[in-house]
């Protein structure tokens, strides 16, 4: 459920997931538990962030989609009226 959560929200800010998937990770000390999920290249072109992403919670997860601003610096994204 909490993966269908993450990928509609990507869905609703034009982002698609390659792969979203809960596991162990290694830290330094220690393995956690989160979420690794990878987008697709608009990510980058839409809001200048890196294709793979990692999260503590799914909640984390909805907070940080939910948080992306679009990248206008560089004109990605901005529609120019044509």
């Amino acid at each position: 459920m909490s993966k269908r959560k993450i990928i509609a929200a990507a869905k609703r800010k034009g982002l698609t997931v390659v792969s979203a998937n809960y596991g162990w990770q290694a830290t330094p000390g220690e393995m956690v538990p989160g979420w690794q999920v990878q987008f697709g290249p608009e990510i980058d072109e839409l809001f200048a962030e890196d294709e793979f992403q990692g999260f503590d919670t799914t909640a984390d997860a909805l907070a940080w989609i939910d948080g992306l601003a679009q990248a206008n610096s560089h004109g990605a994204g901005v529609s120019n009226g044509n």
